[in-house]
């Protein structure tokens, strides 16, 4: 996975470089689409199958977003706090929009007929609990490493805030997802 990972930062940050050498006088409009058209596309292009778990990992595709930040603002000086930058601008971490995707997927998988056959993998939560819904599954539990970062496994533990199930909130949030 890691390979994987350095090959699209080193390509996201070659992309970062041009747009840096050449739309540096452009406005801050243009230069916020450009980066979301082509670079940001790349880093969550497929992002529900390959998604990070690892921190450096995660840094690495963070930090092209922090650079692009400062690139669109304009301020490159050291005593800036970049996250009231991406705050300002709001730009969502890419491990948020990349936790959005995944539940986008599943929401995909559950209700849009998508050729995955998930029904002996995603069982329903117990209905006798007072926040059961039909977008709500039991925890898929792991024991190795591998296992746990899969997909099904990882996003099915997204917590829901009172019960060892997961759910899918808003679900209607994630059926029409570009």
């Amino acid at each position: 996975m890691g390979n994987h990972i350095q090959s699209i930062a080193a390509k996201s940050s070659s992309n970062l470089g041009l747009l840096k050498r050449n739309l540096s006088k452009c406005p801050q409009k243009l230069q916020e689409q450009a980066y979301i058209s082509l670079i940001r596309s790349r880093l969550e292009y497929c992002a529900a199958v390959w998604d990070p778990y690892l921190i450096k990992d995660i840094n690495i595709l963070e930090g092209i977003q922090r650079r692009a930040a400062r690139f669109v603002i304009q301020d490159h000086s050291r005593f800036t706090i970049v996250s009231s930058l991406l705050k300002d601008m709001n730009w969502a971490p890419l491990k948020d929009r990349r936790r959005d995707i995944r539940l986008a997927m599943l929401f995909k998988i559950v209700k849009c007929n998508m050729p995955v056959h998930a029904d002996a993998i995603l069982l329903p939560a117990d209905p006798r609990t007072r926040h059961h819904h039909s977008f709500k599954f039991k925890d898929i539990l792991s024991h190795t490493a591998q296992y746990k970062h899969l997909f099904f496994v990882r996003t099915t533990r997204i917590p829901s805030p009172h019960s060892r199930c997961s759910s899918v909130t808003r679900p209607e949030r994630y059926a029409k997802v570009d």
